[in-house]
């Protein structure tokens, strides 16, 4: 029986259930609020799992897919954690899947505890700060919900000094000074040595001593680039609409065989993912939504 997460059905919650409480401390694990689907899915998997004999987590394998997992057979499957086994599969295609399930491993706890306490810290820190902001302002006979946490108050802090940078910003004048040349009937444009020349009188000087004269070449010097294929396959798929001025319709068939000869052995697994998906774009109507799905190694949809 496979039984479909929807995401998170459990998160971080004050016991004491009073958002007046500051600060607040004493945390717990507890079904997502107000959420029907969340409190079906937990009801489904509890009654289910009441005649289960064995337990596979198979959520995806990083901090967020082990919490999740976690905190579904802990909680609406009776403390199952520790006696259930891994998938481990990081593609959906129909060989990663069943290579998964036959070599199951045992679940790792410390990813597990490594997700659960930033979920805690999170808390601890959002909604401490954003209780106090709000504190602050009640003191001023106001009150606003206000919220502030470990990524939104560096974020919005970041926005205000950059704000406030470019309101106090005094801007400097200068000039800058290009000509037009003609030989042979073909025009081209060349700049002044200086890029900017920063006084106008300066820069007129410059322009008058040079309008109508005639100029002279006295050095000719050229330069070569060697664009080289990037040695991730992902970023070779990537990188082909860019150096061969075409776009990724185009770029992920003609990707496939270079990938193929140029893949390392560590890439393997990332060249057999194009391939996999690539084929389900054939014989079907194209969308751009499923090659950017592909260039980011995510799998399309069937």
């Amino acid at each position: 029986m496979i039984c479909s997460a929807i995401g998170h059905l459990y998160g971080i919650a004050d016991v004491t259930k009073n958002r007046s409480v500051y600060p607040v401390l004493d945390l717990e694990w507890a079904p997502v609020a107000n959420n029907p689907r969340a409190a079906r899915a937990i009801k489904v998997i509890s009654e289910l799992s009441k005649d289960a004999s064995a337990f596979v987590h198979a959520c995806d394998y990083d901090q967020e897919g082990e919490v999740i997992g976690h905190c579904i057979l802990q909680y609406a499957c009776g403390n199952k954690y520790e006696k259930a086994q891994r998938a481990k599969f990081s593609t959906l295609t129909d060989e990663e899947i069943r290579e998964s399930f036959a070599s199951v491993t045992k679940p790792n706890s410390g990813l597990a505890e490594a997700g659960r306490s930033r979920h805690m810290l999170d808390f601890i820190y959002g909604v401490n700060l954003s209780r106090a902001l709000a504190k602050s302002l009640k003191t001023a006979s106001r009150y606003r919900n206000l919220s502030i946490g470990r990524v939104q108050g560096p974020t919005l802090a970041f926005a205000v000094d950059r704000e406030l940078e470019i309101r106090l910003h005094v801007p400097d004048p200068y000039w800058t000074i290009s000509a037009q040349f003609e030989k042979n009937g073909q025009a081209f444009s060349s700049q002044y040595e200086k890029p900017k020349v920063e006084a106008l009188a300066e820069a007129q000087s410059i322009v008058s001593a040079c309008v109508g004269k005639d100029g002279t070449v006295t050095d000719i010097s050229d330069s070569k680039a060697v664009l080289r294929p990037p040695a991730r396959s992902v970023q070779a798929v990537q990188a082909r609409p860019r150096l061969h001025a075409c776009d990724s319709r185009k770029a992920v068939p003609a990707s496939i065989d270079f990938i193929s000869a140029h893949v390392e052995p560590k890439a393997a697994a990332v060249n057999r993912v194009l391939q996999d998906n690539f084929r389900h774009f054939k014989n079907r109507k194209l969308r751009q939504a499923d090659f950017d799905a592909t260039l980011k190694g995510a799998p399309c949809a069937k």
